[in-house]
């Protein structure tokens, strides 16, 4: 492995601002480069961000350069083929939508009471899965109370069960900062916790969305959403319930590409 050179890009998901949305790491490895799992997890602890991804070509007369002139690709993953096209000014990802089944608030004691004083749970769904639990809160808060509310993390983690992620949900009018700058309303506004994961805070969660896509698609009416995820680095999102796949489009900025020596 000694010599090896690899480049690696930081791209800012969900946003068209560098230092907003999702932060991820991209490293493309070529066809003739093989890395153990430990070596990965290694390279994604060093870059400590929400998430570390890395692309091989299949086919080895395939180069990143050239493929990446296309407007349609597709990945090969565990969970099946990820279609990533440019549509405008952003990108679209098709997923598999998160199916719900309501749930009693008395399974989840432990992690309804690590939210703290939020005057009432509306709603709880979980979503099998992916083992997400989403719990929407009664309406009324402001944007800018969502925002700055925090769970306790620590008594997160310390509940046991099948639960992995946990997205907390709200919606409002416009009136109370529920929209965008340019004033276009959010359908519904959302926070993710992962604490499980060592992740207190995700910034922008695009599985998420689609769980949030199959609750709301039943709450509102409709299968069309613009929303955001309000983390302190915060994204927007519009989201698209197709059957049984949620489309995804949002911006992204490109923040820095590097080389990785090895």
């Amino acid at each position: 492995m000694a010599g090896v050179i690899l480049q690696l890009y930081t791209v800012d998901a969900f946003t068209d601002v560098p230092f907003k949305g999702n932060p991820a790491a991209i490293c493309p490895l070529p066809s003739d480069v093989n890395l153990d799992d430990d070596i990965l997890q290694k390279i994604a602890m060093e870059m400590n961000l929400s998430e570390t991804a890395f692309i091989k070509l299949i086919d080895k007369s395939d180069s990143f350069k050239e493929n990446n002139k296309h407007d349609r690709i597709v990945f090969k993953t565990l969970s099946g083929d990820l279609i990533v096209k440019r549509e405008g000014q952003s990108i679209h990802m098709d997923f598999p939508v998160g199916t719900t089944v309501k749930e009693d608030q008395s399974q989840h004691e432990e992690i309804v009471a690590s939210l703290g004083d939020i005057s009432g749970v509306s709603d709880i769904v979980y979503c099998d899965s992916l083992r997400y639990l989403l719990i929407r809160l009664h309406d009324g808060w402001s944007r800018e109370e969502f925002e700055s509310w925090t769970p306790d993390i620590s008594a997160m983690k310390r509940s046991s069960g099948r639960v992995f992620l946990v997205i907390v949900t709200t919606r409002g009018p416009p009136g109370d900062g529920y929209q965008s700058d340019d004033g276009a309303p959010y359908d519904f506004v959302s926070r993710c916790f992962v604490p499980w994961d060592d992740v207190p805070e995700d910034p922008v969660t695009g599985s998420a969305q689609t769980v949030l896509a199959h609750y709301w698609a039943q709450q509102l009416g409709k299968n069309d959403f613009f929303t955001r995820q309000c983390s302190a680095r915060g994204g927007e999102i519009v989201v698209k319930l197709r059957g049984d796949r949620v489309e995804l489009l949002g911006k992204a900025a490109f923040v820095m590409d590097g080389v990785l020596k090895l």
